[in-house]
């Protein structure tokens, strides 16, 4: 069967009832309405020329709305409104919506949303508003679907649990609103582009250090740790703000020039940012966000949280040092802006690039794997940082004179100016990794990622990883969480523990188990693929449900839950597959990759 989520619905508030939208001409549509229930009526509709030919209406080989009425909409703050027709009582099973801006009947191209089924045959649109600005509703069949009546819902701020912010446009109101971690709506639509924050190094990126129509707010820490904050969820509904970029200061007050603590302008799903920095608890930060010099202005959702902060390396300039910093998978902060470039690993052909094949102020750490597979060591989604062009390179460790030659990988740019290898492990062999910049660029911090995936290395381990949602979707911590498993794969001895890792901190989950593989990917909305599907069990009592950065399950002597129950017992010779599904900040969810265990 399908994994099935709870999802909670906000109780809809009915405004008091209104004149039925039933005007056939976008010429002469209804009066406007306001946040409520409406109902319409296109029984006696016919199906005007305008709105026929939106690119956002096509679906199923047209664009046509059928027997279309129409009626005004004065939204009444801005931010967020959606307009569905999926609570609707009455005779319509299958409706189309599209919104335009008000003003007379709406010319070809210019929809600000429109859509056909969102909950089965029924439609839902969302939309970015303004306070008093009013917009045009199209409301009608899919063609070729009976007319009938029906009703809709228009449900301003989003409708999805999450406060708002009210978006300050000027740096001394930022204490308007001081949040703590979590996740907020804000809105950049009416904001001007200011003059403060606008001259930052750090905010350099693509030619400029502007950030337009900037609004402000402040956070305030809760623990001394890192706080992350991310527009990287601005993806949902009434959240399309495609390209954003965000800066931090200290205190409150209005910044002083030079000031900033970290900014970011491209870090995550594509153009949208993220920033990690240092933060005490009690202290108050504050935040600038808004948009790339001449993009768009628009309406987000920004995620903060407070992660533990990256290890950071002591930076070993020599190669032979290397063992100082002994480190494994994980994410770790790194500076060359003191080092020197050594005469290591300046000829390998894997490493030529731009004519030549050094890597300048190299840096050296030992790396020893935690799996039989794969790994990836990156400096991609390093923010915040001076080092703006990285080089990476790897080595099976040996004395640093012989490693010339022996590279296993080595990159420049993948990901930008941001370096990115991958290859092949095994569990007894270390390797040595060289960090630096290209040369002639900068030199200065940096952040390195180490994601591994494959059995785990270690004494007693069981389990494979198959193909099936390996490796799984990132998750708001920037790498996917994964699944191993530990202990003896007799099916008499069933001393067996899945562990779950890399999950956001504080992030509740469980465990699902079954003999079944499959794939389902984004059920019910989330980020994350599933995989372990058939006859399901889920280990969600209160003593089994974990929260993040890691989850433990011990298999112990129970039986597997399983739908019906009581469950099953796990035979000789039978394969269970372990998943892990958890929550993620944004109101979102992911999972794991899968491990598999074959009992004897």
């Amino acid at each position: 069967m399908k994994l099935s989520f709870a999802i909670s619905v906000a109780s809809l508030l009915c405004a008091t009832a209104q004149a039925q939208i039933v005007a056939d001409d976008c010429a002469s549509p209804n009066p406007a309405v306001g946040a409520g229930t409406h109902d319409w009526d296109n029984s006696a509709a016919t199906t005007g020329a305008e709105g026929q030919t939106e690119a956002s209406c096509y679906a199923f080989g047209t664009s046509g709305i059928d027997a279309d009425v129409w009626t005004e909409y004065l939204a009444g703050s801005t931010g967020c409104a959606s307009i569905t027709v999926c609570n609707a009582v009455g005779s319509i099973t299958d409706s189309k919506i599209a919104v335009y801006p008000a003003g007379g009947c709406p010319t070809a191209g210019t929809s600000l949303a429109c859509n056909d089924d969102t909950c089965g045959l029924l439609s839902e649109v969302s939309l970015n508003t303004v306070a008093g600005q009013t917009y045009l509703i199209q409301l009608g069949n899919f063609p070729g679907a009976a007319p009938g009546t029906s009703q809709i819902d228009i449900i301003e701020s989003g409708g999805s649990g999450l406060p708002v912010i009210s978006s300050q446009d000027d740096c001394a109101n930022a204490t308007t609103d001081v949040v703590g971690p979590g996740s907020y709506r804000f809105n950049t639509l009416s904001a001007t582009t200011g003059t403060q924050g606008q001259n930052e190094a750090l905010c350099y990126a693509v030619g400029t250090t502007g950030i337009d129509n900037d609004v402000w707010f402040v956070y305030t820490a809760t623990v001394d740790a890192c706080a992350q904050i991310s527009t990287c969820n601005s993806d949902q509904p009434c959240a399309i703000f495609a390209d954003t970029k965000i800066a931090v200061y200290p205190g409150t007050g209005c910044p002083t020039d030079g000031t900033s603590i970290a900014c970011n302008d491209d870090a995550c799903n594509g153009l949208r940012s993220q920033v990690v920095f240092p933060v005490v608890s009690g202290q108050s930060y504050l935040v600038q966000i808004g948009s790339f010099p001449g993009a768009a202005a628009g309406s987000g959702i920004v995620d903060i949280a407070e992660v533990n902060c990256p290890v950071v390396l002591s930076n070993q300039d020599d190669c032979g040092n290397a063992s100082v910093d002994t480190i494994g998978p994980g994410q770790f902060g790194w500076d060359n802006l003191l080092a020197t470039t050594g005469t290591e690993g300046q000829t390998e052909a894997s490493c030529y690039k731009f004519g030549t094949s050094g890597i300048q102020s190299d840096i050296w750490a030992l790396y020893v794997p935690e799996a039989n597979g794969s790994v990836t060591i990156e400096s991609c989604g390093s923010v915040g940082n001076t080092n703006t062009d990285t080089k990476i390179a790897a080595y099976p460790a040996a004395d640093c004179s012989m490693i010339d030659g022996t590279s296993v990988a080595c990159n420049d740019d993948t990901c930008g100016l941001l370096s990115q290898i991958t290859f092949s492990v095994n569990c007894g062999q270390s390797y040595l990794v060289q960090l630096g910049s290209f040369p002639g660029s900068g030199d200065g911090t940096a952040t390195m990622f180490i994601n591994e995936t494959g059995a785990p290395c270690g004494p007693g381990p069981i389990g494979f990883t198959p193909t099936e949602c390996n490796p799984g979707n990132p998750n708001s911590t920037g790498v996917p969480a994964t699944i191993r498993a530990e202990g003896q794969e007799l099916a008499s001895a069933m001393d067996v523990e899945v562990i779950a890792e890399s999950v956001p901190p504080g992030q509740f989950g469980y465990f699902f188990a079954s003999r079944t593989l499959g794939f389902i990917p984004n059920p019910g909305g989330s980020l994350g693929n599933i995989c372990v599907l058939g006859n399901q069990g889920r280990y969600n009592n209160v003593s089994q449900i974990g929260t993040g950065p890691t989850l433990n399950l011990d298999v112990g002597t129970i039986n597997v839950p399983t739908n019906p129950a009581p469950g099953e017992m796990i035979m000789p010779g039978d394969t269970w597959y372990w998943q892990c599904w958890h929550r993620d900040i944004g109101n979102n969810n992911n999972f794991t990759n899968v491990v598999g265990v074959l009992f004897n």
